[in-house]
């Protein structure tokens, strides 16, 4: 299981999961290239024929963060659903800044720097699963391992967040301070880190250990392999 996140106000290209389907080509156009319709007009994550999604951090001081949803209407036709969590939930908004989203199994994750700063959503409906103002600090990015466990970065480490509880159960040792982005490869869990540059992790284990300080010269990739 693999998740494929962008941070705030770049496109959320994708995300993988046991759901084979998520994970499809698009369909090759035929002489009526338009795709069928979901049975369910709510918001649907996941399946790329049907479109994307851009997560926004807005606009500090006017509006909290918004995501937005392009669907497919004809093959080569997207139409727009903007703020699509308030549309689902009543008005209901994420944080201040919105920071990174990550689909994740069956659940859509929100990351932001103040107010809500962690909301599970239902990965098809949008509907509000659970808001957390406090998870130790600033929200920043979220990372799953298995369909139990994921990691939450924020300005002050990285906690970690049990998924069939929806609880975050502890803060990861080993790592204080400013992170950004995380990704999991090769069994290990690797943290942007503003101290120590980058960080890594066994998604078993209780602590981070570095794997490049700031005095030596390293080099990072985002994005797909």
């Amino acid at each position: 299981m693999a998740a494929l996140a962008i941070p705030a106000a770049l496109m959320l290209h994708t995300s993988c999961s046991k759901d084979d389907d998520i994970v499809d080509t698009p369909p090759t156009p035929t002489e009526d290239p338009t795709p069928a319709e979901p049975s369910d007009s709510d918001p649907h994550a996941g399946h790329r024929a049907e479109g994307f999604w851009i997560v926004n951090e807005d606009w500090f001081g006017h509006d909290n963060g918004t995501v937005n949803r392009f669907k497919r209407t004809e093959y080569t036709t997207l139409e727009p659903v903007y703020r699509a969590y308030r549309a689902a939930n009543d008005g209901e908004t994420f944080g201040v800044t919105t920071q990174f989203g990550a689909i994740w199994g069956d659940n859509f994750y929100f990351t932001s720097k103040q107010g809500n700063r962690l909301v599970v959503a239902d990965a098809r409906t949008l509907k509000r699963k659970a808001v957390f103002t406090e998870i130790g600090g600033d929200g920043r990015a979220f990372v799953g391992l298995t369909d139990r466990k994921a990691y939450v970065g924020h300005n002050r480490g990285v906690a970690v967040f049990d998924i069939p509880s929806l609880t975050i159960t502890r803060q990861l040792e080993g790592i204080s301070s400013q992170t950004g982005d995380m990704r999991l490869a090769a069994g290990k869990v690797f943290v942007v880190h503003r101290r120590k540059a980058c960080a890594w992790s066994m998604p078993t284990a209780r602590r981070c250990s570095v794997c490049r300080s700031r005095a030596t010269t390293g080099w990072a990739r985002s994005g797909a392999p």
